[in-house]
């Protein structure tokens, strides 16, 4: 998968759009996430996420408190899938 770092006026993303990744990519990817405390801006728009996808990436978010934009858009997440990640979300406020 291509993973494009951006840094423009001290926003700083990644950007993974359009680019299929599978629950094992996400696996990966997971991690990186949790820890990347330069990470405001985060993208997976249209990369085929599942709900497996969505749980694992809802666990990473869970303690990254610097991501102020996440775009999950013309994924199959699911309702438990969107469930998992807002929870998330909500708890590392």
């Amino acid at each position: 998968a291509a993973v494009h770092r951006v840094k423009e006026q001290g926003k700083q993303a990644m950007l993974l759009c359009d680019t299929k990744l599978l629950d094992h990519d996400v696996t990966f990817l997971a991690p990186t996430v949790k820890t990347t405390t330069w990470l405001r801006s985060l993208s997976f728009y249209g990369c085929s996420l599942s709900l497996s996808s969505a749980k694992l990436l809802a666990d990473a978010l869970a303690s990254h408190e610097s991501l102020t934009m996440l775009d999950l858009g013309q994924n199959e997440l699911g309702a438990q899938g969107v469930e998992a990640v807002c929870n998330a979300l909500i708890h590392n406020s």
